[in-house]
């Protein structure tokens, strides 16, 4: 699934929930995507995510369209470490899939949620469940 940006362009799902990911993190941090017209270096062109830091007005790192979201955000938990330990680097990857892994579960949630809020307020004389499935607004089944 895409999202719409803000030139019109569309960006993949999982790239959204890890900009909101990355400002959790960070408040100051923010994903940035450069929009294909917009790319002027070769480093753009290879890598169009950037991580800013609204604070310094300075990138932190960038990342290309072949790094997966998990991958940056590996990187980014990464580069906290001082030393490059091996196993900060496991933990931090497997920080990473697993706060992907939650947050995509959150976003889910949200939009059952939202669907039940709407099928409770439904001024219908039945809801259509899908499959043939009917029910009336106390959720009985109708045959």
């Amino acid at each position: 699934m895409f999202v719409p940006t803000d030139t019109g362009e569309w960006v993949s799902e999982p790239y959204e929930r890890l900009a909101r990911i990355v400002h959790d993190y960070d408040p100051q941090f923010e994903l940035r995507w450069i929009a294909p017209d917009q790319r002027v270096t070769l480093n753009d062109q290879a890598k169009p995510y950037v991580i800013w830091d609204t604070h310094t007005n300075t990138p932190v790192m960038f990342a290309g369209d072949s790094d997966s979201p998990v991958e940056i955000l590996a990187r980014l938990f990464d580069s906290d470490n001082k030393h490059g330990d091996v196993q900060k680097r496991m933990d931090a990857h497997n920080a990473a899939v697993q706060i992907m892994h939650m947050k995509e579960k959150m976003d889910l949630a949200e939009e059952r949620q939202d669907y039940v809020r709407f099928l409770i307020g439904t001024k219908k004389n039945y809801i259509n469940l899908g499959n043939g499935r009917k029910v009336d607004d106390h959720l009985r089944p109708i045959l």
